[in-house]
């Protein structure tokens, strides 16, 4: 049995793979190729810049294939010209997710341009839209809170005074039982909860709209 290490794709979707042998000498045999899963809290999955991930996007480009491995349930989740993403959402819990429900402990941090919304931010460890641990700002606080279906369950919170449309570096790191949000890599915010241990990542923009300018998600 062999197992072998997903090279950093930069963020774009696997279009090919294949098995390469070589020898030096002729072999006759067979393969077989019993199962293939791409499983584990990624060592480091980055996405830069829109342009950078597709240099021939232009201002009206609405998909691209590396925007085809996330899952949405946000009203509009667009590839956007001068940062990454544009996701906006008219109701509650907008959510936009990438991964596997196997990742575990690890930080997801991205650069967000805050407008008008009642609470947006960053998701961890989502089973779906409607069971994960969210990190955001709202109505003059930072927020970590637990959504389980239809109820949201606030975990901690501190007054920050955050101002729209200023952008700001968030990162939530889970790890274990502890949750925790940095801004401008200072600690704002800290929880615990054991509820939720794998899950995928994303954003959450509830009744507004976010710019996303990169995201990254590193192993714990």
């Amino acid at each position: 049995m062999a197992c072998w290490q997903v090279p950093d794709t930069k963020g774009h979707p696997i279009y090919r793979l294949g098995i390469d042998l070589q020898s030096e000498f002729r072999l006759d045999g067979s393969i077989i190729l019993k199962t293939l899963d791409w499983s584990n809290t990624p060592v480091r999955y980055e996405m830069g810049r829109s342009v950078e991930m597709s240099p021939s996007l232009t201002p009206w480009t609405t998909i691209t294939s590396w925007l085809k491995t996330f899952v949405s349930s946000a009203d509009h989740f667009n590839p956007d010209y001068t940062v990454t993403f544009s996701i906006c959402h008219e109701t509650e819990n907008g959510v936009v997710t990438t991964g596997t429900s196997d990742w575990k402990d690890y930080a997801v941090s991205s650069v967000i341009t805050f407008s008008q919304q009642e609470a947006a931010g960053l998701v961890a460890r989502a089973k779906g839209h409607r069971q994960y641990y969210g990190a955001v700002f709202s109505k003059g606080s930072a927020i970590i809170y637990k959504q389980k279906n239809e109820k949201r369950t606030v975990l901690a919170q501190t007054k920050f005074d955050y101002q729209i449309d200023y952008t700001y570096a968030l990162k939530f790191i889970v790890k274990g039982e502890e949750l925790k949000l940095y801004v401008n890599e200072d600690l704002v915010v800290s929880a615990a909860d054991q509820e939720y241990c794998f899950g995928q990542a994303g954003y959450i923009v509830d009744c507004g709209a976010i710019l996303g300018d990169g995201f990254l998600v590193e192993r714990i």
